[in-house]
Parts: structure tokens; C-alpha cells; sequence
């Protein structure tokens, strides 16, 4: 749900903003990121590997991703119109 309401049409998948080992942008193998997490040899955190595995994975239908991500920019909106531009939102 979380990686679907950062999804943007026709943008990167997590993955590809990972760093892979030259340092350029894309190209890294979640699989293999995740294993070299378990021996302690790879540059990245096990929610960031997950995050990118599942987002690989594109488990929900485009369908589904418009939905959410119509809820997410409806909350976005109400928010805005219901706060101003002086209001505070407090969260606990």
C-alpha cells in the first residue's frame, strides 16, 4: 500500500533508484541484494530490499493503483482545503 501511494505513472520502480556497486543508477538485482544482506556484505537495508523486491513484484492491477492512488490525491486535497494556508494539522 505505502509503495503504491509514492506510485508515479511511468516512473522508476524502487529498484531502480537503488545504487547498484558502480554507482550508477539502476541494475541492481534485489534477489541477489537480499542474499548478500544475510552475509552481511550488501550496501543496503533489508526494508529498502523488501520495499524493491515488492514493488517488482507488481502484485496490484493498474485498476487497483488508480484507485489508491485517487484516495491518496483526494486526502492530499481535503487536507489542504480543510487546513488553509494557516492551519495545523496535529497528528498524535
Amino acid at each position: 500500500m505505502f509503495l503504491v501511494s509514492m506510485y508515479v505513472r511511468g516512473g522508476p520502480k524502487m529498484s531502480e533508484y537503488m545504487l547498484c556497486v558502480e554507482a550508477s543508477k539502476g541494475g541492481v538485482n534485489t534477489f541477489t541484494e537480499l542474499i548478500k544482506f544475510f552475509v552481511g556484505k550488501s550496501n543496503h537495508t533489508l526494508p529498502g530490499i523488501i520495499g524493491a523486491i515488492i514493488d517488482n513484484v507488481d502484485a496490484l492491477s493498474e485498476e487497483q493503483k488508480r484507485e489508491i492512488c485517487y484516495k491518496r490525491d483526494r486526502l492530499i486535497r481535503e487536507l489542504k482545503e480543510l487546513l488553509g494556508t494557516d492551519g495545523i494539522f496535529l497528528f498524535p
